[in-house]
């Protein structure tokens, strides 16, 4: 017997995670690069935001600093693998940090000492991305880790959502 509670309760749930990945601001004027991604016979059909990635950037060295932490470098590498993981967000539609453990160890080999991600969807600017995750303590956590370098790579979905990922590394 199927229980009415639990359409409703995952309802709520996804309710309160839209309300917390949504923006009501006006969207700046984007810079970005169309591109179509193949997937396992599928297209998948996305934009890269570089001015969001750079805003982003630029507004989380700005918290770092206010906290007394260095200021992060971008690494290629992890702009690289931060790419690959949002096109693989885009293509699942949803969250998640499959397969981290190898990206981690992948960091690891080029010898940096610790490894952290955060990911998010549906957000449409760099201050309210930061807002969002400090309000999260994993997330808060992975930000104010003293690390050193980082990479982050938001795109746009066909439907206009965004998704992003930032690898941060030490």
């Amino acid at each position: 017997m199927l229980h009415p509670q639990k359409p409703c309760r995952r309802f709520s749930i996804l309710l309160f995670t839209a309300f917390l990945f949504q923006s009501c601001t006006v969207e700046d004027s984007l810079e970005s690069e169309p591109t179509i991604y193949n997937v396992s016979q599928a297209q998948v059909v996305f934009e890269r935001d570089f001015t969001f990635e750079s805003n982003f950037l630029q507004t989380l060295n700005e918290y770092l600093v206010s906290i007394n932490q260095n200021e992060l470098t971008l690494s290629p590498e992890a702009n690289q693998i931060a790419f690959e993981h949002t096109k693989h967000l885009i293509e699942s539609n949803a969250l998640h940090h499959n397969n981290f453990p190898d990206r981690q160890n992948y960091f690891l080999s080029l010898g940096f000492t610790g490894v952290k991600e955060n990911v998010a969807m549906g957000i449409h600017s760099a201050p309210h991305l930061l807002q969002a995750w400090l309000q999260s303590p994993l997330h808060r956590q992975a930000i104010e880790a003293n690390n050193t370098h980082t990479g982050i790579s938001v795109l746009k979905n066909e439907n206009g959502i965004y998704f992003i990922t930032q690898i941060y590394l030490k």
